[in-house]
């Protein structure tokens, strides 16, 4: 258990750091693009079906 909680929390620290370049790059009037938001969704998406499937374990 401790090593699928160390791996949401490589998930979430991962859509943070993309979540601040998205930002950053929007400051300089760029957007994110239609695959990186594909792909940060399948991310979370992915950590979410993972804890369910932590919760329906215990």
């Amino acid at each position: 258990m401790r090593a699928e909680n160390e791996t949401l929390k490589a998930t979430l620290r991962m859509q943070l750091a993309w979540i601040r370049h998205w930002r950053d790059d929007l400051r300089h009037n760029l957007r994110p693009t239609l695959d990186s938001l594909a792909d940060a969704e399948e991310s979370i998406l992915s950590a979410l079906s993972r804890t369910r499937s932590l919760e329906d374990a215990a």
